[in-house]
């Protein structure tokens, strides 16, 4: 188990978004967004969904779908994402090694929390302070040199994402007009996937 978690964060990004959305987050009960929280739906949930579908066929839409295998019951508010704490005692990976905990909350975080090195300030602005930012140098600072498959995400970790994360937070704080621009431009569309994904 720890040897794929290590192999699939050691890969392409895509790989990597996939393994946060779906292995960790998807599978412990939460939305891949990392805001939402969901169960499964139970037998008379189910029963209902059906009757909702009919309902919904018959009155050409005027009757709202209910979900057939799952409930949201906890949503945040917009801008605020679970802690990895809470995360990680839903899923399948709380009694892995101590190291590839680490690499797990490293990556949580950076795609989660920071958005990749994107500071967002509808999305992720609360999270890009210089405490979380601090909190995930250490982090970095506690994954040991071997074996060489965590001490390789260790230096992506110290030389591309943390030089990301900080820049962002650097020219938030000092923005540039093209970059007042390119703000605008990203707040548009993730307000934009933020509504389709609700």
């Amino acid at each position: 188990m720890e040897g794929y978690i290590v192999n699939q964060l050691n890969g392409l990004p895509s790989e990597r978004k996939e393994f946060i959305g779906k292995k960790l987050l998807e599978e412990a009960g939460f939305r891949r967004v990392g805001n939402v929280r969901y169960r499964k739906s139970n037998g008379s949930e189910k029963s209902l969904s059906v009757l909702h579908g009919i309902f919904h066929a018959i009155t050409q839409g005027m009757t709202p779908m209910k979900p057939f295998f799952e409930i949201e019951y906890a949503e945040l508010p917009k801008g605020e994402y679970y802690k990895f704490e809470q995360i990680i005692l839903t899923s399948n990976y709380r009694t892995i090694s101590p190291e590839v905990l680490i690499v797990l909350e490293l990556e949580y975080k950076l795609q989660i929390e920071f958005c990749n090195g994107t500071l967002i300030e509808s999305s992720n602005k609360k999270y890009y302070t210089e405490e979380n930012i601090k909190y995930f140098e250490e982090l970095i600072g506690k994954l040991p040199e071997t074996p060489e498959s965590i001490n390789k995400l260790k230096e992506r970790y110290i030389k591309i994402e943390l030089s990301k994360i900080k820049s962002a937070l650097e020219r938030y704080n000092n923005p540039t007009e093209d970059y007042m621009r390119a703000r605008e431009n990203l707040k548009e569309i993730y307000n934009i996937r933020g509504n389709r994904t609700r």
